[in-house]
């Protein structure tokens, strides 16, 4: 009985989670490595992946899905020379990273061992929910929507180890040196990266589908009511922020820049990423920012709600559905771009002084940081449009 009502609870806040969700949450930060990136990869709602020659500007390869049932944007890691994508259908594939031809092939199923447990999902789909396998050492490592964690050694795909969760499992695990950290819900997981063994947890009154993110020896996590906790790397809390906007909407994950910590969609909250006290907050519906007047909240909904926000050298880039604003690191509006074309924006990103923006009709556009100059990558990128979630993911290696 306590099983199920804690499923439903779960399930409840995954179907409120995907009704706005925007999560880039297998996204990484661009921001902080020297080496300039050569290539981006692409991900789309509909399971296709595209790479590019960002020097060359020219397509190197594009893998396609074509299947109605795969409408929820998963991620993908690099290991060596391979690209390590996963897919809704609970299939985890191995590309050439320079050619994009698939190498190998693993299927999840359902451990036998999840029979001796008194755990009932019958009532839930089978899948990998926004999975990015984390990579450690030669593993990857995963969870599904049937309450498994796991870690599958990448050279011979062979099961290392499973941890069995009661609750459906709607994000990724993350590594921070030998220990892996899972939000399930209303609890934190840390495990043994090398054995799967529990070694601590923490559980929390605000339900949450992100993923945590790790930075230094900390653990950040982002509730759906916008709580960040902020822990030490043995979950012991260093500081809890809670805002005060009762109507503050949270639709993507927690975005860590140098020493702020950015929250937020339809207004932008940055938090000091030690002490976990405010540094500022910006609202796009006020006047002088879109408009002369304060937008109305019907309108606040499609003109100024944050659709991708992304750090570049000076501070920050967001886009709406029709606008690209520039942001300082203190949050000062250096730029707004209206979009020429009547497109929806469904997110860009930022690399070596160009932006690139995808929009909802399938095209893949560089563009210069004054707008000036603006080249077309590529066209009819596939999505799903039919149902789930209409959204992408920028890599760059």
């Amino acid at each position: 009985m306590i099983m199920n009502l804690i499923k439903t609870v779960l399930i409840k806040l995954f179907l409120f989670a995907s009704a706005v969700l925007s999560l880039f949450v297998g996204c990484k930060d661009n921001k902080g490595e020297n080496k300039a990136k050569t290539s981006l990869f692409v991900s789309t709602n509909a399971g296709s992946m595209y790479a590019f020659d960002i020097v060359e500007d020219k397509l190197i390869w594009q893998k396609e899905v074509r299947d109605s049932n795969i409408d929820e944007l998963t991620y993908f890691s690099f290991y060596k020379d391979e690209v390590i994508k996963s897919y809704l259908d609970a299939r985890i594939v191995g590309l050439e990273r320079s050619t994009g031809k698939e190498k190998w092939t693993f299927e999840d199923k359902v451990s036998p061992d999840q029979q001796y447990y008194d755990y009932n999902f019958s009532d839930v789909r089978f899948v990998h929910f926004y999975q990015e396998p984390a990579i450690y050492q030669n593993a990857m490592l995963f969870a599904n929507s049937h309450g498994e964690i796991k870690s599958v050694d990448i050279p011979s795909l062979k099961e290392n180890w499973i941890y069995q969760c009661e609750v459906p499992l709607f994000s990724a695990p993350q590594i921070l040196g030998s220990s892996v950290y899972m939000n399930i819900g209303y609890r934190l997981l840390k495990l043994s990266a090398a054995k799967g063994k529990l070694l601590q947890s923490y559980n929390f009154d605000e339900g949450s589908s992100f993923p945590v993110k790790t930075e230094g020896n900390r653990i950040y996590l982002l509730t759906e009511r916008g709580t960040v906790i902020c822990w030490d790397d043995n979950l012991e809390v260093v500081w809890t922020f809670s805002p005060k906007d009762e109507d503050l909407h949270i639709n993507k994950n927690l975005l860590i820049n140098d020493n702020q910590i950015l929250i937020g969609s339809n207004r932008l909250l940055s938090i000091d990423k030690a002490t976990g006290k405010l540094l500022w907050k910006l609202d796009f519906k006020e006047s002088g920012i879109f408009t002369e007047e304060k937008l109305s909240e019907e309108v606040t909904n499609y003109e100024t709600d944050i659709r991708s926000l992304v750090t570049t050298d000076e501070g920050f880039v967001v886009n709406t559905n029709s606008h690209i604003v520039t942001l300082s690191k203190k949050g000062k509006v250096m730029q707004k771009y209206k979009w020429p074309e009547p497109d929806m924006l469904m997110g860009l990103s930022y690399e070596n002084g160009f932006y690139y923006v995808v929009t909802k009709s399938g095209k893949l556009f560089k563009t210069d940081l004054d707008f000036k100059e603006r080249k077309l990558l590529k066209e009819k990128i596939n999505f799903n449009f039919e149902r789930g979630l209409e959204d992408v993911c920028f890599r760059f290696d």
